[in-house]
């Protein structure tokens, strides 16, 4: 399986402007394709796209033309779990923590304090404190 759609030591066309790739009007779309259409690395990059669920235009294909060929050949394609997605999974402050910055808050525990006393960072009973006021 294709864990990377470029092999480190090439430098593809779509790296130059990135935002070409993720545009939502047609002319743009189009851009972006006759740009694939002459990259070398097209068939790599159409391996890793079939194989991902990735948005806009990867080898030269939109994603609903990507989702065509994958129900066509009975592809089921792999979730990407993008790295916002991922640093807030392991980031989230548990309601049970939460709970324990606002008691150590309330008895007038400074945040250095706290994140000592809960063996976490300041910027934890940071976020803590915040998703306290937002629940």
């Amino acid at each position: 399986m294709i864990t990377s759609p470029t092999p480190r030591d090439v430098d593809p066309p779509c790296r130059q402007d990135p935002e070409l790739w993720f545009a939502t009007n047609a002319v743009d779309i189009a851009a972006a394709k006759k740009v694939c259409d002459r990259c070398p690395l097209i068939q790599r990059c159409l391996d890793y796209a079939l194989t991902w669920q990735l948005q806009g235009v990867w080898a030269g294909l939109t994603e609903d033309e990507r989702q065509d060929i994958q129900r066509k050949r009975g592809i089921v394609p792999q979730s990407i779990v993008t790295t916002h997605e991922r640093r807030a999974r392991h980031t989230d402050v548990s309601e049970e923590r939460r709970a324990e910055i606002a008691r150590l808050t309330a008895l007038g525990f400074t945040a250095p304090q706290i994140a000592e006393r809960l063996r976490i960072t300041k910027r934890t009973v940071e976020r803590g404190r915040a998703d306290r006021r937002t629940a």
